[in-house]
């Protein structure tokens, strides 16, 4: 299933590899663990929980590489995304 995105400018569209470069300059195509990333050995994600109802924006999208998407301590770094998220957000809406 493909991810969709809320784009103020376009509406609901898919996540296409003009957004996936995005992504990967926004981290300097360095994954959380420090590997090197480029489109073939990246996985793109939401730091949020799935929700069917909720288009994704791409502000709340990250790519890991395939070593950390298959690794067995990905619930607890899922877990301190999203609390880094909320973080973020509520500093956000303080200023």
């Amino acid at each position: 299933m493909a991810t969709l995105l809320q784009s103020e400018k376009f509406g609901w569209r898919k996540l296409d590899d003009s957004d996936k470069r995005w992504i990967l300059r926004q981290q300097q195509y360095q994954c959380k663990c420090g590997k090197k990333i480029d489109m073939r050995n990246a996985f793109f994600e939401s730091v949020l929980p799935y929700d069917a109802r909720r288009y994704a924006n791409i502000h709340d999208l990250h790519a890991i590489c395939l070593g950390c998407n298959g690794h067995t301590h990905r619930e607890q770094e899922m877990k301190r995304l999203l609390r880094e998220y909320i973080e973020k957000m509520k500093s956000h809406d303080k200023s």
